[in-house]
């Protein structure tokens, strides 16, 4: 059991700058979200909670299929 110990003490003191890290990156990724659009963030967080609160509406996670999107996928894939 021991050594279960161990491994999972080495893994978590791994985990712990990279946790502090990614922190970080998404402090300033909001930061800036929020510097550029402070209106379409709260506008984001609006939607999100209230289809938290309402799963019928529509999934913020899920963007809509869009004609744009596919012609998009089509001009990439050579020979589609």
């Amino acid at each position: 059991m021991q050594i279960i110990g161990n491994l999972l003490l080495k893994r978590m003191l791994r985990a712990i700058p990279e946790a502090i890290r990614t922190s970080k990156d998404f402090i300033n990724f909001d930061r800036c979200l929020r510097e550029e659009d402070e209106a379409l963030v709260i506008q984001w967080e609006t939607e999100l909670s209230a289809w938290m609160q309402d799963k019928s509406l529509p999934d913020p996670y899920r963007i809509p299929a869009s004609h744009e999107c596919k012609q998009l996928y089509i001009s990439i894939i050579p020979g589609y």
